[in-house]
């Protein structure tokens, strides 16, 4: 048996937001119950420090704080760490209980493998340079995944293709978990420049909510086989809103494709854990999707005319569209840079993501790392225009070999997608001239692979400077405002409203 949030990814799990005094003495009353202090002090284990990185990340989170400041922390997919998950940890000793301001002490760290490699060496730190050639090894399994050719790296990137290829073939397939250099060729973005940007049954908006659906759970043979068909009809686009809800003609019809054939119905991309509504569980998997669906439906309908309004800016563009997507609910920052990359992809004359872009949790840690600590730049749009500036303005032998090596590739992939504007004007990079978007996800991998040496050559369970963060959402949590008057003997709460709060 496993905690749920044992399966939820390091991108997903998020740190614990202020609760306010009246969701702190419930969960004060709650911790007491279970036999807990709630001001008892929570500490990490060397244990903990050798699991798999998403439970460091869970533990981490809680290391030196209180029971009663972890109880209800939030989750991305709108989970809570309660009281069941913290007995867990503390069960299979990763976690212990202090006493009442007890210090924690520093995180524990995991001991390195004797065995590998690079054993008892010291993990070098992260570099532009080193950043420059896995970009290069990049370049040359996307081309070998799309084209079946072979590309010559030069300097230090061809020392550094073993590991990348180590790092990138299990995410590889069914995982759905490697993007590669650019984007568009990613498993979900090639897949919607195919079957939806060039799809001729729908008109510009439609496709435009196509997309928006499709990333609702990333899935290929669901959008193909259940809704691509019902998408086709008149009826479904006289309400796309009643096709999704509870009963409706989407949601009967996912139901049955998951029954007839048991198929995954979210990529494991997302690790999402479908809250508890209904008791049949492949109804309750199916329902969390078509919930999630409507409230991004929602999205594209206000996002699509902020996209052809031709008086606003591109960072205006932006700047609306990342908002509406992390008011959503279920969605933060991440699902903010996933979705605006797609509409950028889509609609590559606007320029929406050339010279800023949202920083997703995965792509944070890197950031951080590669830039130079004397900037301390505290706003991660801001810092990512920073990096961007030093990756396209610098001079080194590998930042050279990146270029020439990218130059060659794009002429072979263009070549490959000719039947396909929209991936070639994505190919066509001018020679340090970098995007902000290509930047941003490629710091994600880039994190990735340094916490995969750091397993296979140093054997280390991790990059202890790639460590995630938290996901911060913009969205209330209504938990926070409505509490139950036991003499009126009714629900009362404040409604947020700007800067102003109104009694009901």
């Amino acid at each position: 048996r496993h905690s749920p949030l044992d399966r939820a990814a390091p991108e997903i799990v998020a740190a614990m937001p202020a609760a306010t005094p009246k969701v702190i003495r419930a969960l004060t009353r709650r911790a007491t119950k279970d036999g807990f202090e709630p001001s008892s002090v929570l500490k990490c284990t060397d244990k903990s420090a050798n699991l798999a990185l998403l439970i460091q990340d869970r533990c981490n989170a809680c290391h030196g704080k209180t029971v009663s400041d972890v109880l209800g922390s939030m989750v991305n997919n709108g989970g809570r760490y309660n009281m069941a998950d913290l007995k867990y940890d503390i069960k299979h000793g990763r976690l212990e209980v202090l006493e009442k301001g007890a210090l924690a002490g520093a995180i524990p760290t995991g001991k390195p493998r004797k065995d590998a490699p690079c054993g008892g060496q010291p993990l070098p730190p992260a570099t532009v340079d080193e950043f420059f050639n896995f970009c290069q090894c990049q370049l040359k399994m996307e081309l070998k995944q799309h084209t079946g050719g072979e590309l010559a790296l030069a300097g230090e990137a061809q020392k550094m293709w073993p590991s990348v290829e180590t790092f990138i073939t299990p995410n590889l397939g069914l995982t759905e978990r490697w993007v590669p250099y650019h984007t568009v060729l990613g498993v979900h973005e090639l897949f919607l420049v195919q079957s939806v940007h060039y799809n001729k049954a729908w008109d510009e908006k439609q496709r435009f909510i196509a997309m928006f659906i499709f990333r609702a759970h990333c899935k290929r043979d669901l959008f193909d086989t259940v809704q691509a068909p019902l998408m086709k009809t008149k009826q479904f686009w006289q309400d796309p809103l009643k096709a999704f809800a509870p009963g409706g003609t989407m949601e009967k019809a996912i139901v049955a494709y998951r029954k007839k054939t048991g198929n995954p119905l979210i990529t494991s991309c997302f690790r999402i854990i479908p809250p508890r509504v209904l008791k049949d569980d492949d109804e309750n998997l199916v329902r969390s999707v078509t919930h999630r669906t409507l409230g991004l439906i929602e999205v594209a309908e206000k996002a699509y005319p902020m996209m052809k309004d031709k008086s606003k800016t591109a960072d205006e563009k932006l700047a609306c569209i990342s908002t509406m997507v992390q008011e959503a609910e279920g969605c933060g920052e991440t699902w903010a840079k996933m979705l605006t990359v797609c509409i950028d992809l889509a609609y590559p004359k606007e320029m929406l993501l050339e010279t800023q872009c949202d920083v997703g949790t995965g792509a944070s840690p890197a950031l951080r790392c590669l830039l130079p600590a004397k900037l301390n730049v505290p706003d991660k749009k801001q810092a990512l225009k920073e990096l961007l500036k030093i990756v396209n303005s610098a001079k080194s032998p590998h930042s050279k070999s990146f270029w020439a090596t990218l130059k060659v590739e794009e002429a072979l992939i263009s070549k490959h997608f000719k039947a396909f504007p929209l991936i070639v004007s994505q190919a066509n990079t001018k020679a340090s001239g970098m995007s902000a978007v290509t930047l941003q996800v490629q710091l994600c991998e880039y994190r990735q692979f340094r916490h995969s040496i750091a397993r296979h050559k140093y054997g280390l369970p991790e990059d202890p400077n790639m460590r995630g963060e938290a996901e911060k959402s913009t969205r209330l949590t209504p938990d926070n405002f409505v509490e139950y008057d036991e003499k009126r003997k009714s629900v009362v709460f404040q409604f947020p409203k700007e800067d102003t709060k109104i009694d009901f």
